[in-house]
């Protein structure tokens, strides 16, 4: 039974992704079953470590419409939250669920990317207005007030997640603090790939970059100019032009060799006067 008229083959859809997630739910994710009505689909959205939002565990319901899949269902927070994309009747504004909505976007794709909006706020199209300056203009009071939120509001499902899940690190894990990606004045090819990477953390620090590439530099092994791969090389003479870090190294490279070779010559000198003795 459903209480929102769906189609048959909806129906069917949707029972079967609610026994693929019950069976093997995403991490921090734990569906709530209503075998009453199929279409009431609720789940315990656990804050992700290293954000505000953590050792907090927040109600989300999703709502279809009579048009679903073909239109985007809608996603509430029945938990409050001081979060940029949620207004204050619950509502969750991310692209997935507007612009970018494909009838394929299952309910597991939906929950995963409103976790996602947990890690990745973005304060551009803020339904909290308040949230959304305070992320841009003064960080540490947005999560200050957001961890008094989540402390306040968000204890009560704690129950609802495994145990190992829910319990505070022994060690208080660093808080990922966003910032703009940053992309446009990096080379092509290093801004592709990390735009790509998966694995990338969601925003992407300059300094890190360039950090990273010039201990490419000063650790290079003998006969490397700049890292071990020509992407390397080439993002050290775009990021850093006139650098005279590849010139150097191969300066240190000749005159260890000029000493190994004047060393020899003393060395081989020595020998001969020495047989002649």
């Amino acid at each position: 039974m459903s209480s929102t008229p769906l189609a048959p083959a909806v129906i069917k859809r949707l029972s079967r992704e609610i026994r693929q997630l019950t069976a093997e739910p995403p991490e921090g994710i734990k569906l709530i079953v209503n075998e009453e009505d199929v279409a009431d689909i609720q789940a315990w959205i656990q804050g992700p470590d290293g954000t505000p939002y953590e050792n907090g565990c927040f109600r989300a319901k999703i709502v279809l419409g009579t048009d679903f899949p073909s239109g985007p269902p809608k996603c509430f927070f029945n938990t409050k939250i001081f979060h940029p994309n949620v207004s204050k009747t619950g509502e969750v504004c991310v692209n997935t669920l507007k612009k970018d909505w494909k009838k394929e976007h299952g309910i597991g794709h939906i929950l995963l990317t409103v976790k996602c909006l947990l890690i990745c706020p973005n304060p551009e199209s803020a339904l909290n207005e308040e949230a959304g300056k305070l992320l841009l203009e003064h960080y540490d009071d947005y999560a200050r007030h957001a961890r008094l939120w989540t402390s306040i509001h968000a204890q009560a499902g704690r129950s609802e997640m495994p145990a190992a899940k829910v319990d505070a690190p022994s060690e208080p894990s660093k808080e990922r603090r966003p910032t703009r990606r940053i992309t446009k004045d990096l080379p092509k090819d290093l801004a592709n790939k990390e735009m790509a990477s998966e694995t990338q953390p969601p925003f992407i620090v300059l300094g890190n970059i360039l950090s990273s590439t010039n201990s490419n530099v000063t650790n290079a092994a003998p006969g490397s100019v700049a890292g071990s791969s020509a992407d390397e090389k080439k993002a050290l003479k775009k990021l850093a032009p006139g650098s005279e870090a590849p010139r150097k190294v191969e300066g240190a490279k000749r005159k260890a060799k000029e000493a190994g070779g004047g060393v020899g010559k003393e060395v081989s000198e020595r020998k001969r006067a020495l047989k002649r003795l």
